[in-house]
């Protein structure tokens, strides 16, 4: 069976999430970010780390587009070269242009120990969070889903880093706001951040 070492809020949710969508069988191990005192058998000691036979995989996108391609059929990774094309398109958008303000704005407003944060370039970052956002909104304005107007990968990493804007208070989009609410329903979605909870609490039982 498939591993998958995750913590709870992180960018581990897109991987349980692109399984769960999948219907796909995996253990989900917690793995403590903070102190990283247990086993995680990714060089980079990070999470999301896949473990799917021999193969070990990390970083996000690597994994979801891995389990997509592998056992998707047709359902996230669609066989059609330019709808791949247009889904990739907008996870690189999503990680290099949304995700990467987001995360700056996150580290040196809560995560950095204050001798290393530098709060100028918070104001920087926002106006770069608020010109991607404006062209996702853009994007979605007259489409339910971000590519091709089907649900993909694609849409699990718009909703999971614009969690991190909600979580900071920043201006969101009408419309972006109702593809996240249509989304959080998903029992897809809800198992996943299950599994990464109980994952959680039987580490801190064992």
């Amino acid at each position: 069976m498939m591993k998958i070492y995750t913590y709870p809020k992180s960018r581990s949710l897109r991987v349980t999430w692109t399984a769960e969508a999948l219907n796909l069988e995996y253990k989900c191990i917690f793995f403590d970010v903070m102190n990283k005192n247990n086993d995680n058998p990714s060089i980079t000691m990070k999470v999301p780390t896949l473990v799917d036979g021999d193969l070990v995989l990390f970083e996000s996108s690597a994994i979801c587009i891995y389990l997509s391609e592998k056992y998707g059929s047709n359902l996230l990774s669609p066989i059609d070269i330019n709808e791949k094309a247009v889904i990739n398109q907008w996870l690189a958008f999503i990680i290099n242009e949304l995700e990467s303000p987001l995360w700056t704005i996150l580290k040196h407003s809560m995560f950095l120990p204050e001798s290393k944060r530098v709060v100028d370039i918070i104001p920087i970052a926002k106006e770069e969070y608020l010109s991607s956002i404006e062209v996702l909104s853009s994007a979605l304005s007259r489409n339910l889903f971000i590519a091709n107007n089907k649900f993909s990968i694609a849409d699990i990493f718009l909703f999971q880093t614009t969690q991190w804007a909600f979580n900071l208070g920043l201006k969101i989009p009408q419309n972006l706001i109702n593809h996240h609410d249509n989304l959080k329903s998903s029992p897809d979605y809800l198992n996943a951040v299950a599994k990464q909870n109980e994952a959680m609490k039987a580490a801190a039982g064992s």
